[in-house]
Order: structure tokens, then sequence, then C-alpha cells
């Protein structure tokens, strides 16, 4: 496939290069370990379900200027303009920019999307040019502190960041992860809860929330029968539930949290106050 798009690298020959090579071939024919992670995650990858909370949040995202991290296929970024966002996604994949922007062709929001390959280490707009930042498992593939550093500096004063990123410290999952290797980039790394400490000193409001410990045990079953998964998946979601408001520091062993950034010093009544 041959792109007219050109990209300043902010790492020539480094993971940069690495993760648009993984991230080109999983848009050409994809690999078998993804599609079993698609069916075994699709509980918990749901996109009302993740987001909802975040929408309430925010209110009305008419006219807000967004700007999606990692945007994929584009499928997330096409859902944000639905909502009445004017929506500007990037990757650093040509592969799937090009999918993205077949998908927003289709959409009836097409006029408010936009789609880039850029580099999310270094994007090439303008300080303070967006109300929200929105990423969906892309922080966990960059360099936390450059991207933190850049997602700051585009945010207007007062913007917020969303980011549902995957942990690192589940034992199950890092089983599965040690027993699916293909189905990762090779700098992929799933974050830790000290390495979401590591925003403070660039927002003046940071918290997150964790999701699902015993609910993982879901995603298995829902290769054999997505309807007996999804009864699994609300049980046990409820149980995680109370576990992580009665023990916090069970935290840690989740296997998703959603981190809210705010920029500036006025900081806002919060989304995240706890499970």
């Amino acid at each position: 496939m041959v792109h007219a798009d050109r990209i300043r690298l902010s790492e020539p020959g480094g993971r940069v290069e690495r993760e648009q090579a993984f991230h080109d071939a999983l848009a050409g024919e994809g690999f078998e370990d993804r599609r079993l992670i698609g069916r075994m995650g699709g509980l918990f990858y749901d996109t009302d379900r993740l987001w909802g909370p975040v929408w309430s949040e925010v209110g009305d995202l008419t006219g807000l200027h967004v700007l999606e991290y990692a945007c994929g296929d584009g499928s997330f970024a096409v859902h944000v303009a639905e909502r009445g966002a004017n929506v500007h996604g990037i990757d650093i994949s040509p592969n799937l920019v090009a999918l993205a922007r077949d998908r927003a062709a289709a959409s009836a929001a097409h006029e408010r999307l936009r789609f880039s390959v850029m580099d999310a280490h270094a994007t090439e707009f303008r300080a303070g040019s967006f109300d929200l930042v929105l990423g969906n498992g892309s922080l966990h593939h960059l360099d936390l502190d450059r991207a933190l550093d850049e997602v700051a500096r585009v945010l207007r004063p007062g913007g917020r960041a969303y980011f549902v990123e995957p942990l690192r410290d589940h034992p199950a999952l890092r089983l599965f992860r040690r027993l699916t290797p293909r189905a990762r980039s090779e700098d992929e790394r799933p974050l830790g809860l000290e390495d979401l400490e590591r925003a403070h000193r660039r927002f003046g409001r940071v918290r997150h929330i964790e999701r699902y410990v015993f609910a993982v045990a879901a995603a298995p079953i829902a290769l054999l029968s997505p309807a007996l998964a999804a009864g699994a998946f609300r049980a046990l979601s409820a149980a995680d539930r109370g576990l992580l408001r009665r023990f916090p520091q069970v935290r840690r062993y989740a296997w998703i949290t959603l981190l809210e950034l705010e920029r500036g010093e006025q900081v806002a009544p919060g989304l995240l106050t706890g499970p």
C-alpha cells in the first residue's frame, strides 16, 4: 500500500519505527493472537461501558475540538464525532490511518473528522489546540513522559485528557501476555499505578479509577458462549466494585484503568471519585 503522508519521526530507527511497522502489519492481515484477544475482550472494551462516565462528566461535545491519540481504524473517532465534536485522529501507522479515512467517509459526521499520520511524542499541532485529548490503549505504547508532555502542551488551559489503559500486575493477564507474545509490539509496556503518578507534575489534576479483577475470568468463557460470558461478567464486575471499594490497595491488580488529566490551576469537581 502506498501513502502520500510524510511523517517526522521523533526517534528514527527506534521504538516509533518499530510501532509503525507492527501496526501497519496489523492493519493489513492482522494476527491470530489479536483476533483471539478481540473475542475474549469485547465485554471489557465496550465503548459505551468504558466511556459513558466520561460523556456524563464532559457533557455536550458539540463544537469541542478533540484529539484522539493512536486512533487506529477510526471507529472511536467516528463515535466521538457523531456526538458533535470536531475530531482529529492521529496514528503512527499509515495503513491504519487509511482505514480510518475510509471509515470516516462513510459516516454522517465525515465533515467533523480528520486523520493524520503523526508521531504522538511530537505532534505538529499548536500549543493549546484541543479541548479534549482521548486515547484507547495508547499511552502504554509510548514513552510515557514524552507523551504526557505533549498531551499537556496541546491541551488548552482547563482542557482535559482521558485514557483507558491496561495495567501490568494482574497475575492471569501477565501469564496471558507471556503466552501470546506476537499479539504485542516489542515496546509495549502495560502501566503500573506508580506510572500514573508521574503525570502530577504536568497537570492540575490527576485521577484514575480501576476496573476488573475477578471479572477477567469471564474472558475465556466468551470463546465458548458469549451469552454465558456476559452473565458471568455482570456478576463478577459487581463483586469487583465491592472489592475495590473495601480494599483500594487491590487496585494495582485490576486489568484496566481510566486516567483523567486536567491542565491548569482551576480544578472542577472530578469524574473519578472511586469505583
